[in-house]
């Protein structure tokens, strides 16, 4: 046990100065980790390092698992039915193209085998989803609508290099269709069961929810590698079609990245960082460099124009097809079976390896330090002028509440103004209840038929106001108390600033800001706007 946790305390204080490394100097940090690892096994070695340890290799796969399944939550099925032929173009050119020009290179040029070449085209033609997903959740471009079709696209690709890899290298046997079955049945009373299990047992202290989810994601994983298959992929399905219920408890997907990114992933990118043999590159890095420029070259060239087409602006383009170069899963699963198998040697792994590797850290840091959509970038803010409300980050969510008062429009106003400059996402959160205690069931009933007709109006005149400001606005409506319940919605969404109206003293702002101000502002997670 003092063995264990004497490893545990090196590979944490590794993720620990990747991750100061990172914000010194403003790259993503699973980037540094990766380089950390590479680090770390050439001056310790694999015995200090321990990478041989099976539990370090279990942490490494649950990491990658939860990780591709956080990704798999942010696809939202409204953006895929919008974005299928933007996502699934970009997708598909970005497998079949680069595995073309790499596969037929290596056999042309670098005089491989054919098998040899197949699994180049395949391991160089890769898109990592678990970095994909780190760096655009690290500067927030994952919940965008640009993100979310970025993260489409790598869903494409990534089941084009697994389903060629099956096809080309490994026959279709009975475990395959045993698997394939047992997950079409999971993957069918999944969506249905999960809403239930969490109305019924969500929100204890013992976690159920999290222990509910690993259950799956573990299940299907083991299903996944039992039938030759990645565990991963299952991880990243199962988040797809749990995107409209789990992807949508705000509160869950931040417990579960604290989970990812606090604990497993360092495991996951350092351990593929340490996979590289630098002196084994050192010594042919001609190969290396092929594969990493020719890589980048057809990423380049086949998801560009498909961008383009479909309305992103140039820097957009040249961004999703850098970020979209960045390989590492697939590409070293993809080496390593081929190694394993006999497929490829050993100068051939390791320049695949370094390669792909690679690929996660150059492509990735040329894209986020001179490509980068800052008009998408959530921890951005924009220049201060002395107003408080200036102040919400670029990209960033906005939450107004709505009573249907005057001084409640004025501060929708307000609010439409502000996510307007600061490319914000608006919400607006609509209090139904009843004014008083009614004294009979007839009274009770006219009194919601009135507040439902309310909230009617109030919606509608809102969406009007948000559509002459060409804004989409979200809309919510709650029961209950008016503090709590608005600070609990603020807080399950995460906003960056509350807006409430407070000039003619509506009865909501009274029983908010009248007597209880000092509450209001200890509650809210955010800066509080009161518009008079």
């Amino acid at each position: 046990m003092t063995e264990a946790l004497t490893i545990a305390t090196l590979w944490m204080a590794l993720a620990l100065i990747a991750g100061m490394l990172s914000s010194w100097l403003r790259v993503s940090s699973p980037i540094v980790e990766i380089v950390i690892g590479m680090v770390a096994q050439l001056i310790l070695g694999p015995h200090i390092l321990a990478t041989n340890h099976d539990w370090i290799k279990f942490f490494s796969s649950i990491g990658a698992i939860l990780l591709t399944f956080l990704a798999g939550t942010e696809i939202d099925p409204s953006i895929v039915r919008l974005k299928w032929k933007h996502a699934g173009g970009i997708g598909f050119m970005s497998f079949f193209v680069p595995f073309g020009l790499c596969a037929g290179a290596a056999n042309a040029y670098l005089g491989w085998d054919i098998k040899p070449s197949w699994l180049a085209g395949i391991a160089m033609s890769t898109t990592s989803a678990a970095v994909v997903y780190a760096v655009m959740l690290q500067f927030g471009i994952s919940t965008t609508e640009f993100g979310k079709t970025i993260l489409i696209a790598t869903f494409v690709t990534d089941v084009s290099t697994v389903l060629t890899l099956g096809l080309i290298l490994t026959p279709f046997t009975t475990q395959t269709f045993m698997a394939l079955g047992g997950a079409a049945v999971v993957l069918i009373v999944l969506p249905w069961l999960t809403p239930r299990f969490f109305a019924l047992f969500g929100g204890q202290l013992s976690e159920l929810e999290t222990k509910f989810l690993l259950v799956f994601l573990l299940g299907l994983g083991a299903l996944a590698t039992w039938a030759d298959s990645e565990a991963v992929l299952a991880g990243y399905v199962i988040g797809m079609v749990l995107a409209g219920s789990v992807g949508q408890n705000h509160a869950l997907i931040r417990r579960l990245r604290t989970l990812a990114f606090g604990l497993l992933t360092p495991f996951f990118f350092i351990l593929v960082g340490s996979l590289v043999s630098i002196p084994a590159v050192a010594a042919a890095p001609l190969a290396f460099l092929f594969f990493l420029a020719l890589k980048v070259f057809a990423k380049f060239v086949s998801i560009v124009p498909v961008a383009m087409l479909f309305g992103s602006m140039r820097n957009e383009a040249i961004y999703t097809s850098l970020v979209m170069s960045t390989g590492l899963t697939f590409g070293t699963i993809a080496a390593l079976f081929g190694l394993s198998h006999g497929i490829i040697d050993g100068h051939q792994y390791s320049s695949l390896v370094a390669a792909v590797i690679a690929s996660a850290i150059v492509p990735t840091s040329i894209a986020n330090r001179f490509f980068l959509p800052h008009h998408l970038v959530r921890n951005e803010k924009p220049e201060a002028s002395g107003q408080p409300y200036e102040k919400v980050p670029m990209g960033g969510r906005i939450l107004h509440v709505n009573d249907g008062s005057k001084s409640a429009i004025r501060a929708l106003s307000l609010a439409l103004s502000v996510a307007k400059q600061n490319r914000s996402e608006l919400h607006t959160v609509f209090i139904e209840g009843l004014s008083s205690m009614p004294k009979f069931i007839e009274a009770a009933r006219d009194s919601a038929e009135r507040d439902a007709d309310r909230v009617g109006s109030n919606l509608r005149r809102a969406q009007e106001m948000a559509d002459e400001q060409q804004l989409k606005i979200h809309t919510h409506v709650i029961k209950g108390h008016p503090v709590r319940d608005v600070v609990r919605l603020a807080a399950d969404l995460d906003v960056d600033l509350l807006v409430i109206g407070g000039r003619d003293h509506s009865g909501l702002y009274k029983r908010m800001i009248g007597g209880q101000a000092d509450r209001m502002m200890q509650l809210a997670h955010c800066p509080v706007l009161v518009a008079k």
